[in-house]
């Protein structure tokens, strides 16, 4: 079954100024910003789309911190969607009992090895980003 996203689509990369954005909606946008100067007349700037957040901490290291925890956030889900899958598998396999493992139902030794090594490669690599490893 598919899933269908709610959120912003990933990766959510952090562009350098505190925001948070999704790479596949970053875009020039045809609409500007418009601000207003002292002097009472306006200038127009370039406004970019796919902003998903906007990230501060009380301090800079805890703003960078910050930011790199939520810029991994889809990618910590989608860790998380693939571990259950490997809870769900393992599960499976102590409800059959130790006969799914010496003499194998269909398959199932292998299902769980896959799912264990989807489980750890996605696992890994996610928390790094999270923690602040590019």
């Amino acid at each position: 079954a598919m899933i269908t996203m709610k959120h912003s689509p990933g990766p959510w990369v952090y562009d350098g100024v505190a925001r948070i954005v999704s790479l596949p909606l970053r875009k020039l946008s045809p609409r500007k910003i418009i601000k207003k100067i002292e002097d009472g007349t306006t200038t127009e700037e370039d406004y970019m789309e796919g902003l998903v957040a906007l990230v501060y901490g009380a301090t800079l290291e805890q703003g960078e911190a910050n930011r790199k925890l939520i810029a991994a956030a889809p990618d910590l889900l989608g860790a998380l969607r693939v571990a259950r899958q490997f809870v769900l598998e393992v599960a499976h396999a102590q409800d059959v009992g130790p006969s799914w493992y010496t003499k194998g139902e269909a398959g199932m030794y292998q299902q769980v090895r896959m799912w264990l090594k989807k489980a750890s490669d996605a696992i890994e690599p996610a928390i790094a980003k999270a923690e602040g490893a590019e």
